[in-house]
């Protein structure tokens, strides 16, 4: 936020469009109203082998308005937890693909409209983010590997045009897979065509865009905009560098294609955003940071299993992530023309967030804008693998820290179980 504009910010979130949240969606009253931005995670039933979804929040008629009676009436549940789990809900109450990808659609065509834009820059904005999922479909197919249950290598092609495409990792292993392998997750392509379009209309209206995506196959991160929630992330666990290369490679080709394509898109791309917050919560959940539970850790205790956080460390993240700061240095066309690659990093991802041994002391220090462990380790990762010159040009860190609009952040510290930490994110979401 600048001082010279008073209050006004330089962006805002463009949320809930091409990559979905189930709050977004909720109710303003009741006791399913999304005050919460991190909804708790279901019960699982074991005898029934299913999710007890009465929890959920993101009600199917809000964000489809434009649904029949009969329709409503189909519904085997009016409430959705996240994009991958709205889809399932209209294929298993009985909606075609086509219908499926026709309400999508009607969705993104009026979720934001030209007059937005000419609101937002009306208000003094120049710049807006503009989140997304990984499944982006462009002129020629590609290949995402994954994993299913039993550990096999698995893949899926996402080819031309709109579809729906089944999510190459299958359901979170800790659960019974002969009961729920008819629920493998299930993502809408977006073809690169509809992105392109919002560049051009924010460049009617001169305001930037920052593309990040939010979303991954198998899940990044814990939480409902992870496109897989409640199901625990899976991305880490098999291809993830691959995968990542893959997803970024295609990104930064057609973006870098757009200066001679299509310039008028181009003058609005302000930059790309890798990965949005990667490995949220893992350092709550891994046992040398909260050593928290992770949701449904009976399950995996019970089939041998481990958590999503013991499989990752968060330096092998940072390794990770690292391809995609070379990626965007190939592409000479966005580094020559200023574009940018903001990196998002979140602090949760590293156990001393939590009070873990390791890098103890993060959240004092990032309250009061200090530097200790966690910081430090993220900016001294950053300047191993960005030289001086890419930082004052187009390499730009973005560090989250968690709920840090509240002073009582500092309780996270000290619990010990997950219910502690849902009343806790509860609490301080409450307006």
């Amino acid at each position: 936020m600048s001082q010279s504009r008073g209050l006004v910010p330089y962006g805002v979130n463009l949320g809930g469009w091409f990559c979905l949240e189930d709050w977004f969606y909720s109710r303003a009253r009741g006791s399913q109203a999304g005050h919460c931005v991190a909804t708790p995670n279901p019960e699982y039933d074991a005898a029934s082998c299913s999710l007890l979804t009465d929890g959920f929040v993101g009600d199917v008629r809000l964000i489809f308005p434009g649904l029949t009676r009969n329709e409503q009436q189909l519904l085997i549940r009016d409430r959705f937890g996240c994009e991958a789990d709205l889809v399932n809900l209209l294929l298993q109450s009985g909606f075609s693909e086509a219908r499926v990808l026709e309400l999508f659609w009607q969705h993104r065509r009026t979720y934001m409209m030209p007059l937005d834009f000419a609101r937002i820059r009306a208000l003094g904005l120049h710049r807006v983010r503009l989140p997304i999922t990984w499944c982006i479909s462009y002129d020629s197919p590609y290949v995402i590997r994954g994993r299913d249950e039993d550990g096999i290598d698995t893949s899926v092609t996402v080819k031309p045009g709109p579809g729906i495409v089944s999510d190459p990792f299958r359901n979170d292993p800790a659960f019974d897979p002969a009961a729920m392998s008819g629920f493998s997750d299930r993502w809408i392509a977006t073809p690169i065509q509809a992105i392109e379009q919002v560049l051009e209309t924010a460049a009617d209206y001169g305001i930037e865009v920052l593309i990040d995506i939010h979303a991954f196959p198998g899940g990044s991160s814990a939480g409902t905009f992870n496109g897989v929630w409640p199901y625990n992330p899976r991305f880490w666990s098999a291809h993830s560098k691959e995968n990542l290369d893959t997803i970024i490679g295609r990104l930064l080709d057609w973006m870098e294609s757009l200066r001679t394509m299509n310039p008028k898109a181009f003058s609005s791309l302000y930059g790309l955003t890798p990965m949005n917050e990667p490995g949220h919560l893992r350092g709550l959940f891994d046992t040398k940071g909260a050593g928290v539970k992770v949701p449904y850790q009976e399950e995996y205790d019970r089939v041998g299993r481990t958590n999503w956080a013991t499989t990752i460390s968060a330096d092998e993240m940072l390794s990770i992530l690292e391809s995609s700061v070379s990626q965007f240095r190939a592409h000479r066309h966005l580094v020559g023309e200023g574009k940018k690659l903001v990196m998002n990093i979140i602090e949760t991802a590293f156990n001393g967030t939590f009070g873990g041994e390791e890098d103890a002391g993060a959240f004092a220090a990032s309250q009061s804008a200090g530097s200790d462990a966690v910081t430090g380790k993220i900016g001294a990762w950053w300047r191993s693998v960005t030289s001086e010159e890419e930082r004052r040009q187009w390499a730009v860190l973005d560090i989250h820290n968690y709920i840090s609009w509240n002073p009582e952040v500092a309780k996270f510290r000290s619990i010990s179980t997950l219910e502690q930490h849902n009343k806790l994110t509860e609490d301080l979401s409450l307006p």
